[in-house]
């Protein structure tokens, strides 16, 4: 038909030009909490045959996201006259096409460096939230008629449930074939925070030397605060729970050894030394661990006979 239209009418197909349109723009910003992880280094070598402080290098970033989608396309306007905007009646037909993605990606990132005598505290915090989806689906069973036996002929004729052949009850169970599918789902986070007093090492050269002792102490007093880094360790969408339990073992380690650091003063560890404080193991393990087992609560409906009350609904 639209061949035929065309033929009779030469002006009905009339140039509209090239339409840009922009779809599908995807955008994800960046999170309030950043992501990161840590690096651990030892302190420098003295003249007197010690170490200085060890370093904690922590790196955190913001991560964002762009999908974008562009069409072009030469549009030619069906039927009517030519010029102006489309009348009722008239469509348009797309005769050059292409289409542009265009993927984007920003990241932000922060690299600061700690003393570990100038932290006051790290905390490891988990968040674990599983799910299990399971659905059922049943489908009647059913034989063809010439596979029927005489019950079962007395049975899909009427409702009674008293055979007229035999006089045995017919069993009011229907059959089904049933399949089972199961869907997991889980969203796994391990997030680190970090205390830490700023601008706590006083005796570090620098041109405020050149100040009284006075202003000095009134300097220190000013600008030593705490503050606070929290950053996602881990963010996972992974249902298997190794890989967590390697992260969480590591951020553990990491709190453990900036605690251990910490009562060191004046006896820190060199790089070898550090090494052996790291790969230490805990002595004995306390207590039950956390178990991740999604079980059913009690109450809930099972398939079978949820299909039996329909089926007695139904008689």
């Amino acid at each position: 038909m639209g061949n035929g239209i065309l033929r009779k009418s030469p002006n009905a197909v009339q140039p509209m030009g090239l339409q840009t349109k922009v779809r599908d723009t995807i955008e994800i910003k960046a999170a309030k909490i950043p992501d990161g992880r840590c690096n651990l280094y030892a302190g420098a070598h003295t003249d007197s045959n010690g170490n200085t402080c060890p370093i904690l290098a922590i790196y955190t970033w913001h991560k964002t996201s762009q999908n974008v989608t562009q069409e072009e396309g030469q549009l030619d306007r069906l039927g009517g006259p030519p010029g102006g905007s489309l009348q009722r009646g008239q469509s348009t037909l797309l005769r050059d096409f292409s289409e542009t993605k265009e993927f984007k990606v920003g990241v932000d990132q922060n690299i600061q460096m700690l003393a570990i005598e100038d932290i006051l505290s790290i905390k490891v915090s988990t968040e674990v939230k599983k799910e299990a989806v399971q659905r059922t689906n049943a489908v009647l069973k059913e034989k063809p008629p010439e596979e029927l036996t005489g019950c079962e002929k007395v049975k899909s004729c009427c409702t009674k449930t008293i055979c007229r052949c035999c006089h045995e009850e017919v069993p009011d169970m229907p059959e089904y074939n049933k399949t089972t599918t199961l869907k997991t789902r889980a969203n796994r986070v391990i997030m680190i925070s970090i205390e830490y007093v700023r601008y706590g090492n006083v005796d570090t050269p620098s041109h405020i030397r050149v100040l009284s002792k006075e202003k000095q102490a009134d300097f220190y007093h000013k600008l030593l605060h705490t503050e606070t880094i929290k950053f996602y360790y881990l963010q996972s969408m992974n249902y298997d729970e190794d890989q967590f339990r390697k992260y969480l073992s590591d951020s553990e380690t990491l709190a453990r050894i900036v605690v251990q650091l910490k009562s060191m003063v004046g006896h820190y560890p060199d790089g070898t030394q550090l090494k052996t404080i790291l790969e230490q193991k805990n002595v004995h393990a306390f207590g039950e661990g956390v178990s991740e087992e999604i079980q059913m609560l009690q109450g809930t409906g099972t398939t079978s006979t949820q299909i039996v009350q329909r089926s007695s609904g139904q008689n």
